[in-house]
């Protein structure tokens, strides 16, 4: 029987702030460690082996699921994983560590990334994070306007801040860690916003 080398399945739910694991769990999780890991074999890039890795698989590159030779269980073997479940829960996990969160009024963000700098970028949302700043956007389906809640590092508190919504000041109200602000979206255009300190 081979030996199992490195699981490649991923549920991020219940650790997102367990900080330099979540992170490592999380690249190590990837498609690009997947195919590190199994070079051998190629599901396309949105797909990837669910049932893989068992310790009762002939191939740890291969599914396999059941038993061989009990009665009633899923006679299911040896087969390449067409399942976009894990791609899927990687880009859904990666804007939950960004702290990218919508809620009936608007949007939260709340980084959760182990990193001073980072940068999210999907059509319709994108974060960058840096030491001084926050920049997003929001592509919406329909016209209005939404409410921002972005919360701040520890080094941002009681510092003067700059909020622009396309470039324009605008304004906004702060409560601890947290400032708000108004955000009109027109449906199908790209709404910016910023929020730096010095």
């Amino acid at each position: 029987m081979a030996k199992p080398l490195q699981r490649v399945y991923l549920s991020l739910r219940g650790w997102v702030r367990a900080g330099k694991y979540a992170w490592d769990k999380y690249l190590r999780n990837t498609l690009a460690n997947h195919a590190s890991q199994f070079a051998h074999r190629w599901n396309g890039i949105t797909s990837t082996d669910n049932a893989c890795v068992a310790y009762y698989g002939e191939d740890v590159s291969r599914c396999r699921l059941g038993y061989r030779g009990v009665p009633g269980a899923p006679q299911l073997f040896d087969w390449e994983g067409q399942n976009c479940e894990q791609a899927t829960w990687l880009v859904m996990n990666s804007i939950q560590l960004a702290g990218i969160a919508s809620t009936e009024s608007g949007f939260t963000i709340f980084p959760h990334l182990p990193l001073d700098r980072f940068s999210l970028a999907f059509p319709r949302v994108g974060l960058e994070v840096d030491r001084h700043a926050l920049h997003g956007y929001v592509r919406t389906l329909r016209t209005g306007d939404l409410v921002f809640r972005v919360h701040l590092s520890d080094e941002a508190r009681g510092e003067k801040l700059d909020v622009r919504v396309r470039g324009q000041r605008v304004a906004s109200s702060v409560a601890g860690n947290w400032v708000q602000f108004t955000v009109h979206s027109e449906a199908g255009s790209r709404a910016e916003w910023s929020v730096s300190w010095r």
